[in-house]
């Protein structure tokens, strides 16, 4: 009798198309990893492991992280990151490496996070007040100052605590406190003051921004100073 034919032996698995490693590698982003593509006889269990390497993608270290995502620490500044994916059957296993990433950088701003929370800007950063837009001088009435607080990273800083003070102190009505916007902005108005007389010349406005929770004089702040002339016809 004719004979069919013969059972083909299980296959080892084989990675078809290499593991992957996508995200910026940077302090607080997150990197997501491919398993690649695999052939071999079914059934096919599939591992995953993130790898801490050197600069050069040599001298991998396992994390003992199996999830499909990363998230870069500062551990990582100056490594570089890889994925391995392991294949295994009832024949064997075999394993498959990712490129590895380019090293990893301190957290910095880029075009797609150009921002950061004032709360995250932390030792040894500190907040920076820049872009300070005021009048030539006090005309007597409403004046406003526009900034933009920055860090020291260049970040813009969303939640930022802006207040203002005046010397001579009632020379100008002072805002209140105001918080800066996710670009970094706020906006102060002054007002003439009950006590400006004809003998002050120019006030010194003084600007502060901190992180919530902060003192005035706390390292991570920033202060800023501006003295104005006053208009003759303010002062009358």
């Amino acid at each position: 009798a004719p004979t069919g034919p013969k059972p083909q032996a299980p296959l080892a698995p084989t990675a078809t198309a290499a593991p992957t490693v996508a995200g910026v590698p940077m302090v607080e982003q997150t990197l997501s990893a491919t398993l690649g593509t695999w052939s071999g006889s079914a059934p096919l269990t599939i591992g995953l492991e993130w790898l801490r390497c050197d600069p050069d993608g040599e001298s991998c270290q396992g994390l003992g992280i199996t999830a499909d995502t990363y998230t870069v620490g500062s551990v990582d500044i100056g490594k570089t990151i890889r994925v391995k994916i392991t294949a295994a059957n009832l024949v064997g296993a075999r394993g498959a490496v990712s490129d590895p990433t380019p090293v990893v950088s301190p957290l910095m701003p880029t075009e797609q996070n150009p921002s950061i929370a004032a709360a995250k800007v932390t030792a040894p950063h500190k907040l920076v007040i820049e872009e300070v837009k005021a009048p030539a001088r006090f005309t007597g009435r409403a004046m406003r100052v526009t900034l933009v607080v920055r860090d020291s990273r260049g970040f813009l800083v969303e939640g930022a605590i802006v207040t203002a003070s005046t010397l001579p102190g009632s020379a100008l009505v002072r805002p209140t406190e105001f918080t800066t916007t996710a670009d970094g902005r706020v906006t102060l108005e002054f007002k003439r003051g009950a006590k400006l007389k004809a003998a002050i010349r120019a006030v010194t406005v003084v600007v502060i921004a901190r992180r919530p929770g902060d003192k005035l004089a706390s390292p991570r702040g920033a202060i800023v100073r501006l003295r104005l002339p006053v208009a003759v016809t303010a002062r009358r």
